[in-house]
C-alpha cells in the first residue's frame, strides 16, 4: 500500500477509537478521512490544498467538526407536523456530504 493510504487508514483507526463508534461505521470513517485529507496542504505543493487545485477556488473549512461528535439534523417545518413536534433530531456526525 502507498504511504497516503496508510495515513488515511491510521487516521480512520484513530477517529474510530476516539469516537467510540462501532466498527460497522468504518466506511464512513474512511470517507471522512479522505475528505479531510483533501483539505490538508500537500508536501509537493505547500501553497495550496488538493481541493483548491481540483476546484480552482479557495475552500471554506468552517464546516469541519470532529468525527463522531453530537450533531443535530434539522426537521423542516414544511412537513406540517404538530407545533409540539421536535424541530431537530440528535445524531452523530459520521461525515460530510460533498
Amino acid at each position: 500500500m502507498t504511504k497516503s493510504l496508510w495515513t488515511i487508514l491510521d487516521g480512520a483507526r484513530t477517529a474510530m477509537a476516539k469516537s467510540g463508534l462501532p466498527t460497522k461505521y468504518w466506511t464512513d470513517t474512511v470517507q471522512t478521512m479522505v475528505y479531510v485529507w483533501n483539505l490538508v496542504p500537500s508536501s509537493r505543493q505547500s501553497h495550496a490544498i488538493p481541493a483548491e487545485l481540483w476546484h480552482g477556488k479557495q475552500q471554506d473549512m468552517s464546516h469541519l467538526r470532529p468525527f463522531g461528535t453530537t450533531a443535530y439534523a434539522h426537521i423542516p417545518v414544511d412537513l406540517n407536523l404538530s407545533k409540539l413536534y421536535l424541530r431537530s433530531v440528535k445524531t452523530v456526525l459520521l461525515g460530510y456530504f460533498s
